[in-house]
Protein backbone atom coordinates (compact mmCIF):
# COMPACT_ATOMS: atom_id res chain seq x y z
CA UNK A 1 0.00 0.00 0.00
CA UNK A 2 1.61 3.37 -0.97
CA UNK A 3 1.28 6.27 1.68
CA UNK A 4 -0.58 9.53 0.96
CA UNK A 5 2.93 11.56 0.64
CA UNK A 6 4.13 9.38 -2.43
CA UNK A 7 0.90 9.95 -4.05
CA UNK A 8 0.64 13.46 -6.31
CA UNK A 9 -3.07 15.52 -5.97
CA UNK A 10 -4.10 15.71 -9.48
CA UNK A 11 -5.70 18.54 -10.12
CA UNK A 12 -9.15 17.94 -12.63
CA UNK A 13 -7.29 20.68 -15.09
CA UNK A 14 -4.05 18.51 -14.97
CA UNK A 15 -5.84 15.35 -15.98
CA UNK A 16 -7.14 16.84 -18.25
CA UNK A 17 -3.74 17.74 -19.58
CA UNK A 18 -2.84 14.23 -18.97
CA UNK A 19 -5.47 12.03 -20.77
CA UNK A 20 -4.79 14.40 -24.00
CA UNK A 21 -1.06 13.53 -23.63
CA UNK A 22 -2.29 10.24 -23.52
CA UNK A 23 -4.76 9.75 -26.42
CA UNK A 24 -1.80 11.34 -28.76
CA UNK A 25 0.28 8.52 -27.42
CA UNK A 26 3.09 9.85 -24.93
CA UNK A 27 3.77 7.74 -21.84
CA UNK A 28 2.37 10.54 -19.34
CA UNK A 29 3.80 7.90 -16.15
CA UNK A 30 7.10 8.79 -17.15
CA UNK A 31 7.02 12.06 -16.05
CA UNK A 32 9.23 13.67 -18.39
CA UNK A 33 8.76 17.04 -19.46
CA UNK A 34 11.78 17.65 -21.51
CA UNK A 35 10.56 14.23 -23.34
CA UNK A 36 7.14 15.78 -24.12
CA UNK A 37 8.66 18.87 -24.98
CA UNK A 38 10.71 17.02 -27.39
CA UNK A 39 7.80 15.18 -28.71
CA UNK A 40 5.98 18.41 -29.03
CA UNK A 41 9.02 19.90 -30.72
CA UNK A 42 8.82 16.94 -33.56
CA UNK A 43 5.11 17.65 -34.94
CA UNK A 44 3.96 19.57 -37.57
CA UNK A 45 1.40 22.33 -36.71
CA UNK A 46 -0.89 20.89 -39.46
CA UNK A 47 -0.91 17.64 -38.75
CA UNK A 48 -1.16 18.05 -35.19
CA UNK A 49 -4.10 20.11 -35.56
CA UNK A 50 -5.54 17.49 -37.30
CA UNK A 51 -5.00 14.62 -35.48
CA UNK A 52 -6.54 16.86 -32.38
CA UNK A 53 -9.18 17.42 -34.07
CA UNK A 54 -9.76 13.90 -35.50
CA UNK A 55 -9.34 13.10 -32.19
CA UNK A 56 -11.90 15.54 -30.60
CA UNK A 57 -14.45 14.64 -33.15
CA UNK A 58 -14.18 18.44 -34.65
CA UNK A 59 -14.61 18.65 -38.74
CA UNK A 60 -14.38 22.47 -38.44
CA UNK A 61 -13.11 25.46 -36.48
CA UNK A 62 -15.22 29.01 -36.34
CA UNK A 63 -12.95 32.09 -34.99
CA UNK A 64 -14.01 34.32 -32.34
CA UNK A 65 -11.71 36.74 -33.87
CA UNK A 66 -13.73 40.18 -35.38
CA UNK A 67 -13.33 39.66 -38.50
CA UNK A 68 -14.25 43.58 -38.55
CA UNK A 69 -11.00 44.88 -36.61
CA UNK A 70 -8.70 46.13 -40.26
CA UNK A 71 -5.53 45.22 -38.20
CA UNK A 72 -7.02 41.85 -36.18
CA UNK A 73 -8.27 40.25 -39.63
CA UNK A 74 -4.69 40.27 -42.02
CA UNK A 75 -3.36 38.75 -39.29
CA UNK A 76 -5.70 35.69 -39.41
CA UNK A 77 -5.78 34.86 -43.10
CA UNK A 78 -2.58 34.67 -43.21
CA UNK A 79 -1.64 32.39 -40.39
CA UNK A 80 -4.33 30.28 -41.51
CA UNK A 81 -3.47 30.02 -45.03
CA UNK A 82 -2.85 26.79 -46.43
CA UNK A 83 -3.70 24.87 -43.79
CA UNK A 84 -5.48 21.45 -44.29
CA UNK A 85 -8.16 21.79 -41.83
CA UNK A 86 -11.35 22.63 -42.41
CA UNK A 87 -12.09 26.47 -41.42
CA UNK A 88 -15.36 27.52 -41.28
CA UNK A 89 -16.24 31.16 -41.94
CA UNK A 90 -15.25 33.78 -39.18
CA UNK A 91 -18.07 36.40 -38.94
CA UNK A 92 -19.02 37.63 -42.34
CA UNK A 93 -15.54 37.12 -43.87
CA UNK A 94 -13.92 33.73 -44.47
CA UNK A 95 -10.92 32.79 -42.92
CA UNK A 96 -9.38 31.31 -45.93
Amino acid sequence: MRSLSSISPVSEACRAWLTALHLLGLDVKKRDLPAVRQWFAGQSVDKHLDRCMELAGVSKIYMTNSPFDDLERPVWRKAFAGMSVSLAPCGLIPCS
